[in-house]
């Protein structure tokens, strides 16, 4: 193992030194408390559940009496990690506390880190090497850490000022990761409230929130009256890379619209079964068959005007009837309303299956085609803002890896 990283800050030659975790951070511990202790509000302690994606978040909290807190309250910059949980994959789970934090402890199967560097202690538990560590010191019968085996834990580390400097680049990204992603969130919290608003909800005829210029009723239909239903290929002559391309589960379940290019596998099919199993521009596929209730039925739609593909054994297709549009035909079969009927009518315990005559019963409302084509392109804009924004936080997280590679030793 190299004694120096691959990329570091110019004015840094020296070489980093290994020291004990317990050396350069010291630890504080958790709050026992009871039941009894639980009240609706007061002094909250911070859990597993409180730590997602390297941040401190509001999931399931738990707050007790103020009387019975003889633990100390964490501080902006305290670092707090699981030690002990019913599930290895979370031991060593962590995250920076970040600005002032009032009456609020961390509970007993946590610790507490604290360090006149936090960035960078909090940055070095992101590392492989903590990871290792981690595994090498979990406990054979009891998923934990100890406070002993926590001190002993053994690190590379420069001196405090390419420690600051280190740290502040990797707190200025994370500050970016979690301002991308708290925009990607609330675009995906208007998505929802679109899908639930822009369309009527179930038994009812008009939605609750119109573009301006509509009022009309909405007209009702059973499935069956828009669209005929037919099963997939399901010949055994499928390949990858050749043949017709081929529309499988994974492409109706893909978040973006099927076209021809986006299409994974391919079928060799004579000339009758590629007339019989064709899709055109605007059918739409439903997936047939999945082990849980929130697949079963998941909608996509075919928008590839020019070029020929098929469909596969579980798939179901929906070919028009009467006139629609179909990026608007998409969004309202995911709405609560119609995945509702759906998943109810879907049958199977273990494997969930969802048949033609089950999607034929499926109840929906339909406006005037111009209002359809307004409503098709307000989701169909979210959705890419929403695909943008992953995007965004995506290319963040693969350059903090590249950093985290690379402004620290690596094991070799």
């Amino acid at each position: 193992m190299g004694n120096t990283p691959k990329l570091r800050f110019e004015g840094f030659p020296d070489a980093w030194e290994q020291r004990k975790l317990g050396e350069f951070v010291t630890f504080f511990s958790g709050l026992t408390y009871s039941p009894k202790d639980i009240r609706p509000s007061g002094t909250l302690v911070l859990r597993s559940s409180n730590v997602k994606d390297g941040e401190v978040v509001d999931a399931d909290n738990v707050y007790v009496d103020p009387g019975v807190v003889n633990s100390e309250n964490v501080q902006d910059g305290d670092i707090i990690v699981v030690v002990r949980n019913g599930s290895r994959a979370l031991i060593g789970k962590h995250a920076e506390i970040k600005g002032f934090k009032p009456n609020t402890v961390i509970g007993a199967f946590m610790t507490g880190i604290r360090s006149e560097h936090s960035s960078f202690v909090n940055a070095l538990l992101n590392t492989p090497r903590f990871d290792s560590e981690v595994a090498m010191n979990m406990g054979a019968t009891i998923n934990q850490i100890t406070g002993y085996m926590f001190s002993k834990m053994e690190f590379l580390i420069p001196d405090p000022k390419e420690q600051d400097a280190i740290g502040d680049s990797f707190r200025q990204l994370d500050r970016l990761i979690t301002l991308h992603q708290r925009k990607c969130d609330a675009l995906t919290k208007a998505k929802v409230f679109y899908l639930q608003n822009l369309f009527p909800q179930e038994r009812e005829k008009k939605p609750k929130l119109r573009i301006e210029k509509y009022a009309g009723t909405w007209q009702q239909h059973r499935l069956k009256e828009i669209l005929s239903f037919q099963n997939g290929y399901n010949g055994g002559r499928e390949s990858f890379g050749s043949g017709l391309p081929l529309i499988s589960v994974m492409d109706v379940l893909a978040p973006e619209f099927i076209t021809y290019d986006s299409i994974r596998g391919a079928a060799q099919l004579n000339e009758a079964e590629q007339k019989r199993y064709s899709v055109e521009y605007g059918d739409v596929l439903f997936q047939r068959s999945s082990e849980n209730h929130e697949e079963a039925g998941t909608t996509n739609v075919y928008l590839d005007i020019e070029k020929k593909a098929s469909f596969g054994g579980f798939v179901i297709r929906g070919r028009r009837k009467i006139d629609y549009d179909p990026v608007f035909i998409k969004y309202l079969l995911g709405t609560p309303a119609a995945r509702h009927q759906i998943t109810a009518r879907a049958q199977g315990a273990q494997h969930v299956n969802v048949s033609q005559e089950t999607l034929s019963d499926v109840v929906i409302c339909l406006p005037e085609l111009n209002e359809q084509f307004e409503i098709g392109r307000v989701m169909m804009d979210l959705d890419t803002l929403i695909t943008r924004q992953k995007r965004k936080v995506e290319a963040l997280k693969t350059m903090k890896k590249f950093m985290l590679q690379n402004m620290f030793p690596q094991e070799g």
